[in-house]
């Protein structure tokens, strides 16, 4: 029985051994080629965070499961991502995904099960389901080239790819366009 304890530690000493000099090599095979190695500076679980503007108003508040940091790029990686977005005092949109990439604060890259909802009760409110969506976040902008659905309560438009300018409030479905409106609701 202690043989068999001693062979086991022995082996997974040489497993452990070996996946360390492998990581090592890669490293140092990166170093030596001039590669730049993207590593987390700092990694955060159970994210809470809140923007303010220069006049103190909160524009935006982001919940994640996690979050690391990456100076190399400038990126941070959230997973499990709820954004909301404000204008004023009042929560205007509700943004969720399973991850999020936000680089140098210019755009945010969502994807799966990306789901964009008014947080505000308007009836003309719609809210927007796919599977990748890219924020510019200076132009206020979003694209994607995935299916999309976007919902209200008395309609539901289905198309393959959109732009969306948050300035002018306005979308362009791209292609594959079918859409269904109940006008008795």
């Amino acid at each position: 029985m202690r043989k068999r304890f001693l062979f086991m530690l022995l082996i997974s000493a040489v497993f452990a051994g070996r996946y360390f000099m492998d990581d090592i090599s890669k490293r140092s095979t990166a170093f030596f080629a001039g590669e730049k190695i993207a590593e987390p500076d700092y990694i955060m679980s159970g994210l809470h965070f809140d923007k303010y503007d220069s006049k103190g108003t909160l524009t935006q508040q982001i919940e994640a499961s996690s979050a690391e940091h990456v100076p190399q790029d400038g990126s941070t990686l959230f997973k499990d991502p709820k954004i909301t977005l404000r204008e004023g005092e009042q929560a205007k949109w509700g943004v969720n995904a399973l991850q999020a990439s936000l680089v140098s604060e210019q755009s945010l890259q969502l994807n799966g099960k990306v789901h964009v909802m008014p947080l505000s009760a308007q009836e003309s409110a719609y809210s927007l389901q796919t599977e990748s969506l890219f924020i510019d976040l200076k132009a206020e902008t979003a694209n994607t080239q995935e299916p999309v659905t976007i919902t209200s309560n008395r309609s539901q438009l289905d198309a393959t790819g959109m732009t969306l300018s948050m300035r002018e409030q306005k979308i362009e479905l791209l292609s594959n366009v079918r859409g269904r409106h109940d006008p008795l609701h």
